[in-house]
């Protein structure tokens, strides 16, 4: 099947004939004043260089990558229909203090060293749920975000310190 995700960007295609109109009466306009300052067979010598099909072919390849812009915009898709999946399960966003307290060590090896084991622990119960961690210490800052990506959570709690 064929749709385009934005399809209100092909209404832009009713802009392309007025372009070729535009375009037209520019190239027939420049010829009307060439014509009025030399005569038709001298141009040829006055302007070696000077080519109505390179000068129509530049027209024309610009009103064709205007054309597939205005399709690239359209976003063309292939496939099947768009569905939507329902995830189950929670979102879970843990904050884990970094500040100097957590260097303590009234429990073995230290506070930020069992809270890392504490949630890495519950990291590996669960299942379809997706989790993210905020460090804080004064500020705040975003550890990673919600994920389902557990392994990557774990790397990351791992590389957390004061």
């Amino acid at each position: 099947m064929f749709r385009f995700a934005h399809s209100e960007y092909l209404y832009l295609l009713y802009l392309v004939p007025i372009l070729i109109v535009i375009i037209w009466y520019s190239i027939r306009r420049q010829n009307q004043l060439l014509a009025k300052f030399a005569n038709v067979k001298l141009h040829k010598t006055l302007f070696p260089f000077k080519s109505n099909f390179k000068l129509i072919s530049k027209n024309l390849l610009i009103t064709l990558a205007i054309i597939f812009l205005i399709f690239g915009l359209a976003n063309p898709q292939i496939g099947s229909k768009v569905e939507e999946v329902k995830q189950v399960g929670i979102d879970v966003y843990i904050l884990l203090d970094v500040s100097l307290s957590m260097k303590a060590e009234d429990i073995k090896p230290s506070r930020l060293e069992k809270a890392k084991h504490e949630i890495s622990k519950l990291i590996q119960r669960l299942q379809g749920d997706r989790i993210g961690l905020i460090v804080f210490s004064g500020k705040a800052f975003i550890q990673f975000p919600l994920t389902t990506d557990y392994s990557a959570a774990n790397l990351f709690l791992s590389a957390v310190s004061v």
